[in-house]
């Protein structure tokens, strides 16, 4: 398959994720990401525990549903236009390259396809036979379709116009029948759709939020469609957008990056053999069979044309499937009329099958060929690439404005086994208050290389490393500390009268065998939210001062000494000076918070010791604004 990502894949796959590793998930008819339904993202979900939590196991779901829709379109076309019509339109979906896009990609886009593909097989049954089972069957398949792409939404409009026109069709004899047995697909329809319009009852709007952000007939969003001009009529905006809709086949590219590669979605055969497709089924509107494979292509195809960023393959989901079968009936016909001109039907057989062998031979090199080759999302992906590099004995993080990139859904499925995280105000954040077991990566997006002197004061022994598309196109700068570097910079100084300073794990750890001799510890602590602290010294004579205040002070004679102080979020310069005594008398430091209310006593059983993680070993006095304001 091509490589790479498109960016909304790891979106959808990073919701599933959620999924997976919540307790207890949302409900499945509620709404997920972009106005989806967690029907799809469960089943997202279950595919992905099955096939694996990649982004080949994100694909396997679409993958699936892709051959089951080549499946019954085959089984549709040969059950209703012929073996060559049913095998030749199979050959051309089996390799079409904006087909098999729908089973590419990790998108709900690929089980609406399959929905409506069962949904207009099981119509023309019922045209055919009119069976009660086939019309329920179509309305449950084109129900099921809501809860997946959004476009699946106007199922029942497709459905009530079939209906009627069948209704109408029949004489009065079957008329009645007819009616019965489209009243109980309603019926159906209606009981397949009631959880998703009960879960919309708690969000207001929902169904048609996708619409009413697309739609060409809100003035807002038309700005967005470059070739359109403002004093255009409706008429003529109609106009514009049928030409680049249907330009979409031969003349223009995917407007909406679903098909990134700058070239219509058909080759000049298959366009050709579609566009004659159209003319055949046109002419022959009185059959039935036509009318609805024209209907059910012209309800899908709508969705180019009465949206913005158009031409967009994707909302082409509902009708995909059309398209290779509604070329595969101008080839059968070709065929049909030169077996009839002759008599023999050898010939044409075998000129046919070949004109299908080569227009899916075409289509097959196009995309696994020349468009396989190369990376189609390029950018995004060598983000997610280059945190991936990163392994998995790391903490990744991004910084400032871009806190959120990391966490983005193509880094995640691309990057999923390296732990990352955003900090939105490094300022207030850095050092990072976390024990020092693994390495240390922040990820520097092209805007951000204002952070890399900071990034080298705060941790001097860190070393960069650039990903780039190429010499002109930078994606990510990584700033990456070894282990052992950022382990230094975690504890507390400590500095005995007469000797060079040392890294040590706490505040009060002594060096082996020292007794009578005085230390100092010093450290940075991180308060992590405006509160009321209480500070417990003990282990002997000493002194505590924060931030270049004495605090306490704890007499000759006295075990330990208790005091309480606002401190408001941040790090605070903690000092501690105490001497060397017995073991039962080392000095120690405990912290916790002063509850209001509490006691004293209470204060000082909740007092613990402070974490490593929580401590900068350094002598240097606290940084930043700090001072006191009352109001």
């Amino acid at each position: 398959v091509p490589n790479g990502i498109n960016p909304d894949e790891g979106d959808r796959a990073a919701v599933a994720l959620e999924r997976l590793q919540a307790p207890n998930p949302p409900t499945i008819f509620g709404r997920g990401w972009y106005h989806i339904s967690n029907v799809y993202f469960a089943l997202l979900a279950t595919s992905m525990k099955w096939f694996g939590t990649n982004y080949a196991g994100a694909r396997v779901l679409g993958a699936l549903s892709g051959t089951a829709s080549l499946a019954v379109l085959m089984l549709v076309g040969i059950r209703n236009f012929g073996w060559f019509a049913g095998l030749a339109a199979g050959g051309l979906y089996a390799l079409w390259g904006a087909g098999l896009m729908f089973s590419r990609e990790n998108t709900e886009a690929g089980p609406t396809a399959l929905l409506w593909t069962v949904a207009a097989g099981l119509l023309l049954e019922a045209a055919r036979s009119n069976r009660l089972i086939a019309w329920i069957g179509a309305a449950v398949a084109g129900g099921l379709s809501i809860y997946f792409y959004p476009a699946g939404r106007v199922f029942l409009a497709f459905d009530l116009f079939v209906a009627a026109v069948l209704v109408l069709r029949v004489g009065r004899g079957l008329r009645r029948r007819v009616l019965a047995a489209a009243t109980a697909g309603l019926v159906a329809y209606v009981v397949t759709v009631t959880p998703f319009f009960a879960a919309m009852r708690r969000e207001p709007g929902e169904f048609t939020v996708r619409a009413q952000e697309t739609t060409i007939f809100r003035r807002s969003n038309l700005s967005r469609l470059s070739y359109l001009r403002p004093e255009w009529s409706t008429p003529r905006v109609i106009a514009a957008q049928l030409e680049r809709s249907f330009g979409l086949f031969n003349r223009f590219g995917d407007a909406n990056f679903f098909w990134p590669v700058d070239r219509p979605a058909a080759t000049a055969g298959l366009s050709a053999a579609f566009f004659m497709g159209l003319i055949v089924a046109i002419w022959r509107l009185r059959d039935v069979r036509l009318f609805l494979l024209l209907t059910w292509f012209a309800t899908g195809f709508a969705g180019i044309v009465f949206t913005v960023e158009t031409p967009a393959l994707q909302r082409l989901s509902c009708a995909v499937s059309a398209v290779p079968l509604i070329a595969a009936l101008a080839l059968d016909e070709i065929r049909r009329r030169f077996a009839g001109a002759d008599g023999g039907r050898a010939v044409p057989g075998v000129i046919a099958s070949a004109a299908v062998l080569a227009i899916a031979a075409c289509e097959g090199h196009q995309f696994f060929v020349k468009e396989g080759a190369r990376d189609l999302w390029p950018y995004p992906n060598r983000e997610g690439r280059a945190v991936a590099s990163l392994g998995r004995d790391v903490w990744a993080f991004s910084l400032g404005d871009m806190f959120h990139m990391i966490q983005s859904g193509w880094v995640d499925l691309l990057a999923h086994e390296t732990p990352r995280r955003g900090i939105r105000t490094p300022g207030s954040y850095l050092p990072v208050p976390l024990e020092p077991d693994r390495d240390l990566a922040f990820v520097v997006y092209p805007r951000q290389f204002f952070f890399l002197p900071y990034l080298r004061d705060l941790y001097p022994a860190g070393e960069v490393r650039p990903f780039a598309l190429d010499p002109r196109t930078p994606v990510v700068t990584v700033y990456r500390v070894p282990r052992e570097a950022w382990s230094a910079t975690r504890g507390a100084v400590r500095r005995a009268a007469a000797g060079t300073p040392e890294t040590v794990s706490s505040f009060g750890e002594m060096p082996v065998g020292a007794s009578g001799e005085r230390f100092r510890w010093s450290a940075r602590v991180r308060i992590a939210r405006s509160w009321n602290y209480v500070f417990v010294t003990g282990g002997g004579q000493g002194r505590l001062s924060v931030d270049g205040r004495e605090l306490d002070r704890v007499p000759g004679g006295e075990r330990e000494s208790t005091s309480s102080v606002f401190l408001p979020r941040g790090d605070h310069a903690v000092r501690l000076e105490a001497a060397a005594g017995a073991r039962d008398t080392r000095p120690f430091l405990l912290l916790g918070e002063a509850d209001p209310g509490g006691s004293r006593e209470a204060w000082r059983a909740a007092a613990r010791p402070i974490a490593r993680s929580a401590l900068e070993a350094t002598e240097a006095p606290a940084r930043g604004l700090l001072g006191r304001f009352e109001f």
